[in-house]
């Protein structure tokens, strides 16, 4: 794939939260009906088997969605009928398809800001530049929807009513498990207030 643009931009966001939106399938068809709803129905999200420092999940395509562009011979029906999201932790996230590759690199600048470089990489070599703004236009558009609900939910966090909630399936939300796992094994336990870490 070749590199065909990247960009910087500062979101009011804490950056875990944006790491989880990215990295689950739940909020697909709610927050992206006009960009990814269709392509990419929460309904049909697969969670891939994680590792310590990595997870992962299928987004699959309706039955009958038309194929992408142009892609490599060695790809299975499977790889050109799904998008495969994917987390390195911890602050790498990336879309990929069989024609395109999006990524998000996330450097934080306090509780409520994330600096974010983002970029795209597209398979087709000959690709026209019309067609390329377009998808790049897409991603945009796409990322102007998580910021807008990030930077929301930023808001709603402060309040003194914000609780946590169960998560949803493997399907849907697996991936954050993965996530948690690796923060409290880089971080430890949760100290109560008032007392201090056990002594081994």
């Amino acid at each position: 794939m070749r590199h065909v643009f990247v960009t910087e931009e500062t979101w009011e966001a804490n950056w875990k939260c944006l790491l989880e939106n990215f990295m689950e399938g739940y909020h697909l068809s709610r927050v992206h009906p006009q960009t990814l709803g269709g392509r990419t129905p929460t309904q049909l999200c697969e969670k891939l088997p994680g590792g310590e420092t990595y997870t992962g999940y299928r987004a699959h395509y309706p039955e009958g969605a038309p194929l992408r562009g142009k892609c490599h011979a060695d790809l299975t029906d499977l790889e050109k009928s799904c998008s495969t999201l994917f987390s390195v932790f911890p602050a790498m996230v990336a879309s990929q398809a069989s024609d395109v590759l999006v990524y998000l690199l996330l450097q934080p600048e306090g509780a409520d800001r994330v600096r974010i470089r983002w970029g795209m990489a597209l398979y087709d070599s000959d690709m026209p530049a019309a067609e390329i703004r377009s998808r790049i236009e897409l991603w945009q558009a796409i990322n102007a929807e998580d910021r807008n609900k990030l930077a929301r939910l930023q808001t709603a966090l402060h309040s003194r009513h914000a609780v946590s909630g169960p998560l949803a399936p493997d399907d849907f939300e697996g991936t954050l498990r993965d996530f948690y796992g690796f923060l409290v094994k880089r971080l430890g336990p949760r100290q109560k207030p008032g007392t201090s870490p056990a002594k081994e």
